[in-house]
């Protein structure tokens, strides 16, 4: 049982959504908004929570798809009999709930981030089932998915936010908490969009016999999240090309991959790559450490997939 757990589940991408978070977490504190000792206990309890939504979003992904898989992926734990459809549904439907349950039961939304905190958790809870229901029906859909991993970035900073004032700001500022998360996080928001949806679309060719993608993807995949960094230090160009090599060059190699119509591999690939580009991140907010521990998620991720597919 536990094995079909983690195969749906795909838990060996679950450390791309921790540096999404180590992101979110510490463009807060690059903000201003709040001291780094401050910040260590929401980005832990951030870690959690996103944990929970991730790995809740994909076994409703398996439960919705049990049919098509049937018929496409008999691999997958529904179909081989390893997990009832059932089950999955009411183990999704409980880890969403607990990822918005875990930073209310720990007592980390107070007034000052309580809206920020609701609206980036609806937010979340909307765009992933919203995903999983329509993904199959359309390539546009990969905006969903996009939204997703953006919102992962807001979430985490709007429990960042109010870590330096328990006491918070009053409903009148409501708004402006809002504001300041969404600026805080936007960056890296919209080049984790832009990013998944380019390897979205890729992973809509895994399944088609004899497909290929061009090395054109080595050139596309990396220009979101260079276009945030440049934004994050456009006074150090020559720093912060040097700092995204590793990310280009893993861009590069899984294109290369992919050219060879390997493209299920590549994908995997260009998803553990999303550790590469937060550390990039990471590095031009003056958080080494972070960017470190990034790396050492990245490394995480290509061990896990030898175990777990992740896709």
């Amino acid at each position: 049982m536990i094995r079909p757990l983690l195969e749906s589940a795909r838990v060996s991408n679950l450390p791309t959504v921790w540096t999404n978070v180590l992101v979110g977490t510490a463009a807060v504190g690059h903000a201003g908004d709040a001291d780094s000792v401050a910040l260590l206990r929401p980005l832990l309890v951030a870690t959690l929570a996103v944990s929970l939504f991730y790995t809740g979003g994909m076994l409703l992904n398996d439960a919705v798809d049990a049919d098509w898989d049937r018929e496409h992926k008999p691999d997958r734990p529904i179909p081989r009999g390893k997990l009832s459809r059932r089950f999955a549904t009411w183990a999704a439907a409980a880890t969403i709930v607990g990822g918005v349950l875990t930073p209310l039961l720990i007592g980390l939304v107070h007034p000052g981030n309580r809206v920020p905190f609701f609206t980036t958790a609806a937010w979340l809870i909307i765009l992933i089932v919203a995903y999983d229901l329509l993904h199959k029906k359309s390539a546009w859909t990969s905006l969903l998915m996009g939204a997703c991993r953006g919102t992962v970035y807001l979430f985490a900073a709007s429990i960042a936010m109010g870590s330096g004032d328990p006491a918070g700001a009053g409903a009148t500022d409501a708004l402006a908490a809002l504001v300041r998360v969404t600026e805080a996080a936007i960056t890296p928001a919209r080049a984790i969009l832009f990013y998944i949806v380019l390897v979205t679309l890729a992973a809509r060719r895994e399944d088609i016999a004899g497909a290929r993608l061009g090395r054109i993807w080595g050139f596309l995949l990396p220009l979101p999240y260079l276009i945030a960094a440049i934004a994050y230090r456009p006074d150090r160009l020559l720093w912060t090309i040097f700092v995204a090599a590793a990310f280009v060059g893993w861009t590069f190699r899984n294109a290369r991959v992919a050219s060879q119509g390997r493209i299920p591999q590549a994908v995997a690939g260009w998803l553990a790559g999303i550790c590469l580009a937060d550390a990039t991140l990471l590095m031009l907010l003056d958080r080494l450490d972070l960017a470190a521990i990034a790396v050492g998620c990245w490394l995480l991720t290509i061990i896990l997939q030898r175990t777990v597919p992740g896709t």
